[in-house]
Parts: structure tokens; C-alpha cells; sequence
């Protein structure tokens, strides 16, 4: 699927990607520089990556008398999916990149914001066993919020094209759906297994 969108991103550039580049280019403000630089580092590599490691060591300890080896395998799997997925679309797609940076498909910063701080807010409404919907619309929207915020640092600062900052939300979101999906599977293996224990059980006593 990113794939495709990329190829189509790069028959966008021309009638996309400039026009947004140089508006955003001819709009540069020093005060509000800064202030971006500061806000798109939470969608860093150094950054993401600690907050990986602190974050599944800290599931894992929350969760030490249940499945803590589900966040300690899955959040950095969750991490290394993005890095090297967008690798090997960066090579697949191979659309060149602004002339300010050597950004390119895709946004690596939204997609890594989206899923590693997507999975801390999955884990961590898990681990508190939140049933409150209100609680869950705002959690998920505090994630949108910030993913919002870097997506436009990213544009804003020049990083990348516009339709790589697009890009990088879709992969992010796809990653971090596909890996929620896993840990959601992981949480039922023992009720299937309690299910099915009971199931052969009843049989026998029939027999």
C-alpha cells in the first residue's frame, strides 16, 4: 500500500510538493523556527528510541505478574518495523527529496511518533484496565494532537515534501494498527486455550 502511495507521491511533487515547499519556504520565521525544532525532536530517532527501551521495561515491570513479555517484545518490534520498513520504501519508491534536507519517503518522524508513542498509550490503557470511552477518545486524540504538531514541524522546517509527512502518518498508523492487532491476539491465546481445555474435557466426560 506504501508502496503505491509513494509512486503516486512522487507524480505529486510537481503539482504538490513545490507549491507547499515554497510557501512554507517564502513563510520562515526565527522565532517560530526555533519553536518547531524544538517540538519535531519527539519524533526523533534518539528520542523514540529511548522512549522504546524505558517504555518496554517499564510494561514488563507494570505487568510482571501477568504477560509482561507481550510490550517487552512488541514495542521494540513495533520500532524496528518502522526503520526498517521506511528503509526499504525509501529504496523502493526512490523519489529524491527536497532540496533542504535528504528527507524522503517516507517521513520517518511521523511514522515512529505514531507508532511508539501509539503503543505506550495501548500498553498503558491496558495496564490500568481503562474501560471509560471518554478516557480512550482522549488518549487516542492526545496522540492525533502530536502527531499533528510533528507532521506540520516537519513541513514547516523544510524536511520533507508534504505528501512524505502524508505518507509517513499512513505507514505509522498501518504499523501501529498491525501491532496492536498482534498483542490483541497475544491477550486471547489463553482464554482460547482455557476454552478449548474445557471443551475436551467435557468431552471425555461424555465419552
Amino acid at each position: 500500500t506504501c508502496w503505491g502511495l509513494g509512486l503516486l507521491a512522487h507524480r505529486l511533487e510537481a503539482v504538490v510538493d513545490r507549491p507547499v515547499f515554497d510557501w512554507f519556504a517564502a513563510r520562515q520565521n526565527g522565532v517560530w523556527t526555533q519553536i518547531w525544532h524544538i517540538l519535531t525532536l519527539m519524533g526523533n530517532r534518539p528520542e523514540t528510541k529511548a522512549l522504546t527501551v524505558v517504555g518496554a521495561l517499564v510494561f514488563a515491570i507494570l505487568l510482571r505478574r501477568g504477560r509482561w513479555w507481550v510490550p517487552l517484545t512488541l514495542l521494540p518490534i513495533g520500532y524496528l518495523m518502522e526503520k526498517y520498513g521506511g528503509q526499504i520504501l525509501k529504496q523502493m519508491v526512490h523519489r529524491g527529496h527536497p532540496p533542504t534536507t535528504l528527507g524522503s519517503w517516507v517521513s520517518g518522524g511521523c511514522a515512529r511518533l505514531i507508532v511508539v508513542y501509539g503503543l505506550i498509550i495501548f500498553f498503558g490503557l491496558q495496564w490500568r484496565r481503562v474501560q471509560s470511552r471518554q478516557i480512550k477518545v482522549a488518549a487516542w486524540s492526545a496522540l492525533a494532537f502530536l502527531a499533528a504538531v510533528e507532521a506540520y514541524s516537519r513541513t514547516y522546517l523544510l524536511k520533507h515534501w508534504v505528501t512524505d509527512v502524508a505518507g509517513g502518518l499512513v505507514f505509522g498508523t498501518m504499523i501501529l494498527l498491525a501491532v496492536i492487532f498482534a498483542a490483541q491476539v497475544l491477550d486471547r491465546v489463553p482464554l482460547l486455550s482455557q476454552a478449548h481445555s474445557e471443551a475436551m474435557a467435557q468431552k471425555d466426560a461424555t465419552f
